[in-house]
């Protein structure tokens, strides 16, 4: 009798144990299909269906180039020196009269600051008028 009693005890045990376990959620691997297909534009959802075929297979296994292009991989370096379009720069006019037309009357130097390098390059001096500047160096600009 207790062999029986034993045996019994274990079967309830152990459908205990898969009932537990039925009731559970069991892990899956992603949605089902009605899941996806409820999901959809055609039922007013936000997932686009797209029939995978030969072509879509074709267009999708095309790989982008990447990298940079030859363009900008074969462009001569720019020194941190060289003056560019955007650049704002600042300048000093020395004029060698008392009465300069730029200076102010106690120094014959009249510092021009924020002169900012247009789109074409240049940049406007009174006086001197437009100056190209883009692509040279300070240097160079100061013997223009």
């Amino acid at each position: 009798m207790k062999t029986l009693l034993a045996r019994g005890a274990r079967a309830l045990v152990l459908f205990g144990l898969l009932a537990a376990t039925a009731a559970c959620g069991l892990p899956r691997p992603g949605p089902s299909k009605p899941e996806i297909f409820d999901g959809s534009s055609l039922r007013d959802g936000d997932a686009f269906i797209v029939e995978v075929n030969d072509r879509v297979n074709r267009t999708t296994a095309v790989v982008p180039e990447s990298g940079f292009p030859p363009a900008f991989l074969n462009a001569a370096p720019i020194g941190s020196d060289t003056i560019r379009a955007g650049d704002t720069l600042g300048l000093t006019v020395f004029e060698n009269v008392d009465d300069g037309l730029l200076a102010p009357s106690e120094s014959n130097a009249a510092t021009l600051t924020q002169l900012q390098v247009d789109s074409t390059g240049f940049i406007f001096i009174p006086y001197a008028g437009r100056i190209r500047a883009a692509g040279s160096t300070p240097e160079g600009l100061r013997k223009k």
